[in-house]
C-alpha cells in the first residue's frame, strides 16, 4: 500500500478527532502580517504546523526561518491559538498522539478556567465543583498514562 500524503493524513486524523481543518489558514491579517498556519481549526483556535527540513537544514532550521517562526508562534499565542508543532518526518507515526495531547490540554484548561470562574462568582454548589474537580483529575491522570482515546494512525491506515 502506498504511503498516504502528509496533508491527507493530517485531514484524516483530524476528522477522527473531531477537528474541522482549513489548510493554509491566514491568521494575522489584522496585524498586517502574512502568516499562515499549515492547518487550522478556526472555531477551536487549534493550529497544526508541520515542521519540515529538520535534518536537511530546511527553512525552519536556518537562522532567518527560525527567527520568523518564533515571531509567528508568539503572535499566534498572543491571539489565543493553541499551536501543535509536528516534525513532518514523524507525522505518519505520531500525529494522532500530538493532536490528542493538545485536545486533552485544551479540555484541562477549559475545566480549570470554569473552576476559577465558578469559585469567583460562588454560583455553583459544592457537588458541581467536586464533579468538575473529579473530571479535571481524570483528564490529568489520562495525560500521565497517555491512554489512547482514538484509533492509532496505523490502525486508521490499515482500515483504508
Amino acid at each position: 500500500m502506498a504511503k498516504q500524503s502528509t496533508s491527507a493524513l493530517v485531514q484524516q486524523v483530524a476528522a477522527q478527532l473531531g477537528l474541522n481543518l482549513v489548510a493554509e489558514f491566514p491568521f494575522a491579517q489584522a496585524l498586517r502580517r502574512r502568516f499562515r498556519f499549515d492547518f487550522a481549526d478556526v472555531e477551536r483556535r487549534i493550529a497544526i504546523e508541520l515542521e519540515g527540513g529538520v535534518w536537511t537544514y530546511g527553512r525552519h532550521t536556518r537562522p532567518q526561518g527560525y527567527i520568523r517562526d518564533i515571531e509567528k508562534y508568539n503572535i499566534a499565542s498572543a491571539l489565543g491559538w493553541m499551536l501543535i508543532r509536528v516534525p513532518a518526518h514523524l507525522a505518519h507515526k505520531h500525529l494522532a498522539q500530538y493532536i490528542a495531547d493538545a485536545q486533552r490540554l485544551l479540555a484541562q484548561s477549559a475545566i480549570q478556567r470554569a473552576l476559577v470562574a465558578i469559585r469567583a462568582a460562588n454560583h455553583a454548589t459544592r457537588d458541581e465543583i467536586a464533579l468538575l474537580e473529579q473530571e479535571l483529575a481524570a483528564l490529568k491522570q489520562r495525560s500521565k498514562t497517555r491512554e489512547p482515546e482514538h484509533a492509532s494512525v496505523e490502525e486508521a491506515n490499515n482500515k483504508a
